[in-house]
């Protein structure tokens, strides 16, 4: 495992400490996969927007784990076929691109717009709260109550 100081990619990473054979601990990092990756940023989009998703039963993702695996294999060959690439291989490859290009337009979209929501509701908030309004202090004096 390589230690992570030593990295200098903004790739996602998980932290894990270990022992080393000199009976050191150290802490390692471990690569998260591209499609686990995707994963979490769909779970994380969904917390600001729950229309924000990607259906992951469309064929889109199929081919775009297909071309995972052939970016893989062509990084990391195990032998002179590996690195091989079919015409069906590049066909698959601009497919995934496509349809992920798509639905990640469509989750930003969906995001964009959240925040948009939360922008008026907030500037409403703000604009009710400098008029004195007697409803909007009330709902802003329980909220700080909450939250002590």
């Amino acid at each position: 495992p390589r230690n992570h100081r030593n990295l200098s990619r903004s790739t996602p990473f998980e932290t894990a400490s270990q022992v080393n054979s000199n009976g050191e601990l150290i802490e390692t990092v471990k690569y998260i996969p591209v499609a686990t990756s995707i994963r979490l940023i769909v779970r994380q989009a969904k917390l600001l927007s729950p229309s924000a998703d990607i259906d992951f039963s469309n064929p889109g993702w199929q081919k775009l784990r297909q071309a995972i695996d052939i970016r893989n294999r062509l990084t990391h060959p195990k032998n002179l076929q590996d690195l091989n690439v079919t015409e069906a291989e590049i066909d698959v490859t601009n497919a995934s691109f496509e349809w992920l290009l798509a639905e990640i337009t469509k989750l930003l979209q969906a995001i964009v717009h959240a925040f948009r929501d939360y922008r008026d509701d907030a500037t409403t908030l703000i604009d009710a709260l400098r008029r004195g309004d007697p409803h909007a202090l009330q709902l802003y004096r329980q909220a700080l109550m909450e939250e002590s």
